[in-house]
């Protein structure tokens, strides 16, 4: 009677010397395929694309429900929506470096221009008006008179554009227009000639139902609020922009920017004033391959 089996110790040599090169050599190869990426790349290269500057509106009247979205039916909602889409398009292409600015009573640069897509992704994924970033609003010392400024939004915009790349740089406003205080026309003005000193064209898209609006709270009182396409197609005209209206629907950015923006001019800028982590793919590559040349050969 046998109570035990045992192998041979060669034959389990054997597969051993075939079994674990063929692991190895597949995990290996699943590393690869995640894209490791650490260091600085320092290899000579040129950067192709356009710099463009986002600006949503984050002011009271962008809280009107009047959106198409059942979801997500807020105005900045859909301009946060947007916004994504977009950035997600550019990630996938690259090139392009993004910056992006929230305001009401005042500007705030979320995040200065930039090439990393993910980074904008996170920092766009958490703007909210029910937690509103505390630096669009003047201090208690402050005084302010309206909380849309679009003039100061656009200024800082414009600021923020890397003055060596003039003639090669964009700005997209994302806003209902919606600015009852007296001085709006003149602060807005303030944001036109900026953008035109340096000729930077600045593109409004109007959000929000532009006949019937939609309705907001305002010290307890509702209010009726409706998007303003006046001075938004002002500002586009001014500066040799173009405005468009998204209405009650997801605004279009990713469709807009690839049909009339990417096709202007690119800067060309050296890569390593953009640094980026360097890809070590074929450090897990190359041994792959040479672990299953070795268990294939041990066959």
């Amino acid at each position: 009677m046998r109570f035990f089996t045992f192998h041979r110790p060669d034959s389990l040599r054997s597969t051993l010397t075939t079994v674990l090169p063929m692991l190895l050599a597949i995990t290996l190869m699943i590393i690869a395929l995640a894209g490791p990426r650490w260091g600085i790349d320092d290899s000579p290269g040129i950067i192709r694309g356009r710099d463009l500057v986002l600006i949503l509106d984050l002011s009271k009247s962008m809280e009107a429900a009047d959106m198409n979205n059942p979801q997500r039916p807020q105005r900045w909602q859909a301009g946060r929506d947007a916004i994504f889409n977009l950035l997600e398009d550019l990630k996938s292409r690259g090139g392009h470096r993004v910056a992006l600015i929230v305001f009401a009573a005042k500007p705030l640069l979320v995040c200065p221009l930039t090439v990393d897509y993910n980074h904008l992704l996170q920092r766009a994924s958490e703007i909210s008006l029910s937690a509103p970033p505390t630096g669009i609003y003047p201090n208690d010392d402050e005084p302010w008179t309206s909380g849309t400024r679009i003039g100061s939004a656009v200024r800082l915009a414009v600021d923020s554009h890397d003055p060596r790349f003039e003639g090669y740089q964009d700005v997209i406003l994302i806003s209902d227009g919606d600015d009852p205080s007296p001085d709006r026309d003149s602060e807005i003005e303030t944001g036109i000639i900026a953008a035109s000193r340096q000729h930077i064209p600045v593109h409004c898209v109007g959000v929000g139902d532009s006949k019937e609006g939609g309705q907001i709270i305002v010290e307890e009182v509702p209010v009726q609020t409706k998007l303003e396409e006046a001075p938004l197609r002002t500002i586009a005209r001014l500066t040799d922009g173009i405005y468009f209206s998204a209405g009650r629907d997801l605004p279009p950015l990713d469709k807009f920017f690839r049909d009339k923006i990417e096709p202007r001019p690119s800067r060309e800028l050296p890569e390593e004033l953009l640094p980026q982590a360097k890809d070590r793919r074929i450090w897990f590559v190359l041994p792959a391959i040479a672990l299953l040349c070795l268990a294939w050969r041990r066959e």
